[in-house]
């Protein structure tokens, strides 16, 4: 298959709510808002396939230090083809030159994932959420 990457594409909130809601994220039923929030990451990596939205990965930086994977998702139906490494790759490149690069796994089974991409655990850091 064929796959094209693009970084700070637009993109629509019924792409994003169908993309969001293949992977079960209860925030694909924020479409507008979704859509607000890529405008306002830092930046996008996208995969399509025949002009389908199947992949992004979103960051959040702070201009010079830290950055954030903020979301990486792949449709299920082309997870395991590679997708999500890639996209990985091109966002470890683009942010290079960052002393860190932040990432937290929402489920346990995705920690391999990102050690397999050169990620480690931060001892003794415990992610925190407001209620």
């Amino acid at each position: 298959m064929n796959f094209q990457y693009a970084t700070n594409e637009s993109l629509t909130p019924e792409e994003l709510k169908e993309l969001f809601l293949s992977i079960r994220w209860f925030s694909g039923h924020y479409s507008q808002k979704l859509t607000q929030a890529m405008e306002n990451s830092s930046m996008v990596f996208t995969a399509r396939h025949r002009g389908k939205l199947i992949a992004l990965a979103s960051t959040l930086d702070d201009g010079v230090l830290t950055a954030y994977l903020h979301n990486l998702l792949v449709h299920p139906d082309y997870q395991g083809l590679g997708i999500g490494r890639t996209l990985v790759k091109k966002v470890k490149e683009y942010y290079k030159d960052y002393p860190y690069l932040l990432v937290i796994p929402e489920e346990k089974r995705n920690i391999a994932f990102f050690e397999d991409l050169g990620f480690e655990p931060i001892e003794n850091a415990i992610p925190m959420q407001n209620k």
